[in-house]
C-alpha cells in the first residue's frame, strides 16, 4: 500500500437537513472593489469551471456571454462568464467564473471545477469525509 502525506485536510460539512455530508472548501475572490470574498464551493472534478450562482456577479467586472456546459444540462447553453483571481489552499491565480443556476445545498455557492486544480493533489475519502490537498506550486501568502 502506497501512502501519502498532505498539506491539508479538509473535513466534510454535513447538511443538518439532510444529512449528506459534502466536500466544501473555501475559496476567496478578488472583488472588482479591491476586497477579497470569501465563498464556500463545492469540490467537484465533474465540473470543469468555477460556477458561481448569479447572485455573485457583483463581485465582478464586466462579463461576457459564452457557450458553456452547464450543470444539469446536455447541450451547451449561454451563461455570463468574468474573470477574477482566486485564492485557494494560499495560492493565488487567474480564473475565469461562469455564473450559472446550480441546483443543490445553500452549504456552498458553487462548484470548484478542475480548470484551477492543476497546481494541487488531492486524497478523497469517503468512508472518513475527508479531501486531502496538496499544493504543488509556489505558495503566494496573502493578507
Amino acid at each position: 500500500m502506497v501512502f501519502k502525506e498532505f498539506d491539508l485536510t479538509i473535513p466534510f460539512t454535513e447538511d443538518q437537513e439532510t444529512g449528506l455530508s459534502y466536500p466544501i472548501v473555501t475559496a476567496r475572490f478578488l472583488a472588482t472593489t479591491g476586497r477579497w470574498e470569501t465563498l464556500p464551493l463545492l469540490f467537484d472534478t465533474g465540473a470543469s469551471d468555477i460556477c458561481l450562482r448569479p447572485k455573485y456577479g457583483q463581485f465582478f467586472g464586466p462579463a461576457a456571454a459564452e457557450n458553456v456546459n452547464a450543470v444539469g444540462d446536455a447541450n451547451p447553453r449561454q451563461a455570463l462568464v468574468a474573470k477574477s483571481k482566486i485564492e485557494l489552499f494560499g495560492l493565488v491565480q487567474d480564473c475565469e467564473v461562469v455564473l450559472v443556476d446550480i441546483p443543490g445545498s445553500p452549504l456552498f455557492a458553487g462548484l470548484l471545477g478542475r480548470s484551477c486544480l492543476s497546481p494541487f493533489e488531492f486524497g478523497y475519502s469517503q468512508s472518513s469525509r475527508q479531501l486531502h490537498v496538496q499544493v504543488m506550486g509556489q505558495f503566494i501568502v496573502h493578507s
